[in-house]
C-alpha cells in the first residue's frame, strides 16, 4: 500500500479491511464499473474507494484480477502525480493497494 502521509492513520484500517475482503459497506456512488463507495472518515475526511473492475468482453470472465508485474494502481498513481506536477487539475490520490493473489497475480 502507499498512503499519504498525513491521512494514513485515517485511510490505513480502511484499506486492510479492503485486502482482507471485509470492507464496510459505504455510500454507494454512481458511475464507473461498480464498487465505488464513499466512506467518511474522521475529522471530517471523506474518501472514494475506487477498486479496479474490467471492463468489456473480459468481465464476463474476469472482474477483478490483474496480472502482471507493475500493477495498474501503481501505474495510475505515477500519471495522476505526474499530470498534477503539470498543473492539470486531476482527483487527489490520498492511497493505492494493491492484494496480490498469487504470482503475478493481483486485485486492485
Amino acid at each position: 500500500m502507499a498512503l499519504r502521509s498525513d491521512v494514513r492513520a485515517l485511510l490505513l484500517p480502511l484499506l486492510r479491511q479492503w485486502a482482507e475482503g471485509r470492507l464496510p459497506a459505504g455510500r454507494p456512488l454512481a458511475g464507473g464499473r461498480g464498487g465505488i463507495a464513499g466512506f467518511d472518515l474522521s475529522r471530517g475526511l471523506s474518501v472514494v474507494l475506487r477498486p479496479c473492475r474490467r471492463g468489456g468482453l473480459v468481465s464476463r470472465v474476469n472482474r477483478e484480477l490483474y496480472a502482471g508485474r507493475r500493477p495498474r494502481p501503481w501505474r495510475e498513481l505515477v500519471v495522476t502525480e505526474t499530470l498534477r506536477a503539470r498543473g492539470v487539475a486531476t482527483v487527489e490520490i490520498l492511497g493505492a493497494g494493491v492484494r496480490w493473489m498469487g504470482p503475478l497475480c493481483y486485485r486492485g
